[in-house]
C-alpha cells in the first residue's frame, strides 16, 4: 500500500494513504477486497477510496489504529485494526492482518466489535485454532483499555490533524505486482 509518511518515531510510525492512491488486494469478487484470507482471490489493482485514511502504527503493538474520517475530513472514529505487530523492512513495512477488530466512537466512551463472524469462521474452518483466537481478544481488550482511556495512539492530536489534499500521490514501487504475491 502506497503511503506518505507523516511521523516516524521509535514509538509510532503515521502514514497517510491519501484519495485515489492505486493499492494491491486480493480480491474475491466485484473488485472488494478479500476478507478471508485463506480463501482463494486475483490480485488486483484498486483506488483507495476518499477522504484518505491516517495510519497509525505503534510500536511493538498487535494492533494498527484507522483514523477514520468523513467525506467532509471531519473526524469519524478510531478503528483497532488487529493484526502481527508491524516489522520494517527496508522502506516497506510488514504485517498480517487478524480477523478481529473493533471500532471506537470520537468520545472514546463506547465501541463495538467488527468481524466477530469472521473469527469464528477462521477457527471453524481450521485457518486459526481456538487458543489463538482466544488471545486475539485478549489482544483486543488491551488495545480497548488503551483506545478507551485516551492512552498513546489514542490522542487527542490525531483526531485533531488534517492531510495535505494537495500533496502528489504516493506510487506503487516498480514490481508491486512480484512482491504482493
Amino acid at each position: 500500500m502506497p503511503c506518505l509518511v507523516v511521523e516516524d518515531g521509535d514509538d509510532l510510525t503515521a502514514l497517510w494513504i491519501p484519495p485515489e492512491t492505486r493499492w494491491l488486494a486480493y480480491c474475491a469478487n466485484a473488485g472488494m477486497p478479500q476478507k478471508l484470507p485463506w480463501r482463494p482471490g486475483k490480485l488486483q489493482e484498486l483506488s483507495w477510496w476518499p477522504p484518505g485514511l491516517l495510519l497509525l502504527l505503534p510500536a511493538r503493538k498487535p494492533y494498527s489504529v484507522r483514523v477514520r474520517r468523513n467525506r467532509d475530513l471531519s473526524f469519524r472514529d478510531w478503528y483497532i485494526n488487529l493484526e502481527q505487530p508491524v516489522r520494517r523492512s527496508g522502506k516497506f513495512f510488514d504485517t498480517c492482518d487478524l480477523q478481529l477488530d473493533v471500532i471506537v466512537a470520537p468520545d472514546r466512551k463506547s465501541f463495538h466489535w467488527k468481524d466477530e463472524d469472521e473469527l469464528e469462521l477462521a477457527v471453524s474452518e481450521g485457518f486459526q485454532t481456538r487458543e489463538a483466537a482466544d488471545a486475539l481478544r485478549a489482544s483486543a481488550d488491551v488495545a480497548l483499555t488503551d483506545a478507551l482511556s485516551g492512552s498513546f495512539p489514542f490522542e487527542d492530536r490525531w483526531a485533531a490533524w488534517q492531510p495535505d489534499l494537495s500533496v502528489d500521490l504516493p506510487s506503487l514501487p516498480e514490481g508491486a505486482q512480484n512482491i504482493a504475491q
